[in-house]
C-alpha cells in the first residue's frame, strides 16, 4: 500500500512526491539567488566616488569638487569622510579641484575617472 488518503491529499509513503517536489524547490530557489546575486553585483553600482586625502592619509573634508562629462557638470562637497559621490552611469568623466579648505594648496590638475563606476583618489598638499 504506497498511498494512504489524507485530508491534505495524498501521502505517498514512498516519498517520491515529495522528494520531486523538494527538488522543484531547491532548483527555484537556486535560480532566484542566481538572479539575486547579479542584479546586486558587477554593474549594479552607479556611484563614482571621490576621495580627497591629505598627503598623511587622512580624509578632507569640505573640499568642493566637479565632476564632468563632455555635456554636462555636477558638483559635489567631500564630507567628513573625504568622500563626495556622483551618481552617473558607467562613461567618460573627468574630476576637478574646485575649491579646497584653508592649509591646502589649489590643485588644477584634471582627473580622469575610470569608464566603470568607482573611486578616483585625489591627495592634497
Amino acid at each position: 500500500m504506497d498511498k494512504i488518503r489524507n485530508l491534505g491529499g495524498n501521502i505517498n509513503m514512498s516519498g517520491n512526491r515529495n522528494r520531486g517536489r523538494t527538488l522543484k524547490l531547491r532548483w527555484l530557489a537556486l535560480l532566484l539567488a542566481v538572479i539575486f546575486l547579479t542584479a546586486c553585483g558587477g554593474e549594479a553600482s552607479k556611484n563614482y566616488e571621490v576621495l580627497v586625502n591629505d598627503e598623511a592619509g587622512k580624509p578632507v573634508s569640505g573640499v568642493m569638487v566637479q565632476f564632468c562629462s563632455d555635456t554636462e557638470c555636477m558638483l559635489g562637497k567631500t564630507e567628513e569622510n573625504g568622500i563626495a559621490i556622483f551618481e552617473r552611469e558607467a562613461g567618460s568623466y573627468t574630476v576637478h579641484v574646485l575649491k579646497v579648505p584653508d592649509g591646502y594648496a589649489a590643485d588644477d590638475t584634471e582627473y580622469p575617472a575610470p569608464e566603470k563606476p568607482g573611486r578616483i583618489t585625489i591627495v592634497l598638499k
